[in-house]
This record gives structure tokens, sequence and C-alpha cells, in this order.
């Protein structure tokens, strides 16, 4: 077997460059594949991260703003809370207005946050404290801003301690940052940050003061994982129906379902690109078939002398798959580290693009299947000469 693969290396090197342009076509597709199936990759994980960012891995319950003007109040979210199927739940009311701070002005998004908010709302405190019962009670003029809103403002991002006016329904009210947090929206930003609005957390007595909109505009909640989705929604709207007297005006998305469906939806895409680049593999293994068989018939009269000296058919056919496999194997490394250094690039202007160890692994089978594949016919007509032919000639 050693010296096979010694007579097939030294073959490919003796035709170098037609070697390296052949493994440059399957190093194409290898790359395309794995590029796109990093996409894929990246683009799941993003979703997942902002979604999480955002605070929304649960399900909202809320009255259809089409058909009623009804807030829910806090004891409507104590009772939600209380269910068995709910592990916890926070009333949150949304509005938009605009932040003014360090003589910039800049569009907002602002929550208004009830207690337990924490329990409801992924996101992640990177400098001062969370909005407190107490702030919620007192109704005190504090809040909270993300931190690319900060960078926006500041260029930094502890700016605890620091005012800001925020302008909402027409009433305008200083406040004090408490807390920082992670940016919703973070990687969003690094690509569209100017059309991502700031993030503003204040407590939600605070809003109501501002805007005359008593309660909450939504329930945020976390339905139990061990309990089944569809009932659990179900039992929850009956709950709150019940509850506030009220029927046939509440909905409930479950967001995390959502979710899933979008990352469903993510990977089918994913695949059908993958398997649209898969289409140049096939292609270059085409190319790599036409190469050999051009070989074949270049190395005639040398499968003649081998052939008499005692050479197998099976040896020589060995030989040829040898080959075509080698070329495959180059052309998947070559097609991994243009892949490698093209993800790596990108890093620079867009968020980070992990490298996808399954996509280099997959596309390395195919290739290898594909190059024996298509190596065997080449490779059984160098088997097939007759040596008396082929020492003939010329």
């Amino acid at each position: 077997m050693n010296d096979i693969l010694f007579f097939s290396l030294k073959t490919l090197f003796r035709k170098s460059k037609r070697t390296f342009l052949t493994a440059l076509s399957i190093a194409v597709g290898v790359c395309s594949v794995v590029i796109i199936s990093s996409l894929g990759n990246t683009g799941i994980e993003m979703i997942n991260s902002e979604v999480k960012h955002l605070g929304l891995e649960g399900a909202i319950v809320a009255p259809d703003g089409r058909l009623t003007e009804y807030r829910m109040d806090a004891q409507l979210c104590s009772t939600i809370a209380s269910l068995e199927q709910v592990d916890s739940a926070a009333g949150l009311a949304i509005e938009t207005g605009k932040v003014r701070m360090h003589g910039l002005v800049s569009d907002a998004v602002v929550w208004g946050v009830g207690p337990n908010f924490e329990d409801v709302m992924s996101i992640t405190l990177l400098h001062g404290r969370f909005i407190s019962q107490n702030d919620m009670e007192n109704k005190a003029n504090v809040c909270m801003i993300d931190s690319g809103s900060a960078k926006d403002f500041y260029k930094r991002q502890n700016i605890v301690g620091k005012k800001l006016s925020f302008d909402c329904g027409g009433v305008r009210q200083e406040l004090e940052i408490v807390g920082v947090v992670e940016a919703g929206g973070s990687g969003l930003q690094n690509m569209v940050g100017e059309y991502i609005p700031s993030f503003l957390y204040v407590p939600s007595t605070v809003l109501e003061l501002m805007t005359g909109k008593p309660g909450f505009s939504q329930v945020s909640l976390i339905i139990n994982e061990e309990s089944n989705a569809d009932l659990a929604e179900n039992a929850i709207i009956e709950s709150v129906e019940r509850t506030s007297g009220r029927y046939g005006i509440f909905t409930i998305e479950n967001l995390s379902k959502q979710n899933m469906r979008l990352n469903n939806l993510l990977n089918h895409i994913s695949l059908t690109l993958s398997l649209i680049a898969a289409i140049s593999l096939i292609v270059a293994a085409i190319g790599t078939m036409t190469i050999m068989m051009a070989s074949v018939k270049e190395r005639t009269k040398e499968i003649g002398i081998k052939k008499a000296i005692g050479a197998t058919n099976k040896r020589i056919m060995l030989e040829f798959l040898t080959e075509s496999v080698m070329i495959s194997c180059v052309g998947t490394a070559i097609g991994s580290v243009l892949a490698s250094i093209i993800i790596k690039l990108s890093g620079i202007m867009f968020p980070s693009i992990p490298l996808t160890i399954s996509g280099i692994w997959l596309s390395g089978i195919v290739c290898i299947v594909l190059g024996t594949m298509f190596g065997m016919i080449p490779a059984k007509q160098a088997a097939r000469l007759d040596p008396i032919d082929a020492l003939r000639s010329e």
C-alpha cells in the first residue's frame, strides 16, 4: 500500500499545475459549503441571543389592542404568577419616546417594569443596580439604560449617576441612571446600529404618571418546562378571563415556540443553500474524473509496462483511485483554509462568524465519496487496458 501512495504522489507532483487547478475547483465548492453552513449557524445563534437579550424567551399575555384599550393590573399579574403552569410572571408597559442626554437626542423604546421583572427579562446588569421594588412603590425617577446607548452618548459604558430627559406622551421627565445593562439587539446594532433605538427601563409607576395609562400593556411569563405548552396557554387565558371578567379579548404569544419555528426555518434555508453550493462539488468531481481519464490516455504506455512486469488490474485501479482521493483531500484542505480566512476577515466588518467544523467534515466526506465514485470510471478504464495494446500506443 505504501508504494501505491508513493507512486500516486509522484504522479500528482509530476503534473503539479494540473493537480493544483483540479484541487482548486474542489476547494471552491468546499469553501462555499463551509461558509454557508457557518452563516446559517451564526444566524440562528444571533437570533437566539437577540431574543434572550430583549427578555423575550417565554410567553406574553396581552389584550388585543384592536378590540379594547383594557390594561392589566398588578392583581392580574399575581394571578398569572400563581398558576401551576407558570414559573414566573411580571407586568410590562411599553412606550416609545425620545431620550435627551449630553446634548444628544435619540429615539427610545421604554419598558415600564413591574415587580419581579428580572425573572422574565433576561437582561444582564453591567454597572450599577436593577430597579428595585422600593423604586416602584415610591415612583422614583430612576432608570436603567442599555450599554449601546451609553456608548453613543458618553463613549463609555459606565454612566451610572448621570441624568437624562425622557419625552413620552407629551411629558418630559428627568431620570437618574442607576444601572447599565447589556444592549438588547447588540448583534444587530453592530450592523445597523443607527436604526436600533435606545432601550430604557423605568418603574412602571413612573411611566404610568407620564402617559396617564394605568397598569400594564402586557404580562411576560415563563411557562413551566414540565407543562404541555398548548394546555398551559389555554389554562392561562381561561384564568385571565375569569379574573378580569372580560372574555375574548386576550391573546397569548409563546415566543419560545415562535423562536423554535424561526430556527427551523433558518435551518431549512441554510440546508437548501448548502445543497446548492454542493452542486459545485459535483461539478468539481466530474472535472476530476475528466482529468483522470485524460491521465489514463497520457499514461497508456506506462500502464502497459507496469502490467508487463506483473502489476495486477487491482493495483492499477487502486493507483488511479488513490490519485483521485488525494486530489479530493487536497481540495478539501485548501477549501477549509480559504473558508477560515474569509470568515476571519469578515469578522472585521460583521459580527463574529464561528467556523463550523461540522461543515468541514461533511464537505470532506462528500468530496472523498465523490472522488471515489467519479474516480472509479477512469480507474476501471486503466485497469482494463490490454498490456500489448498499451505498449504499442504512442
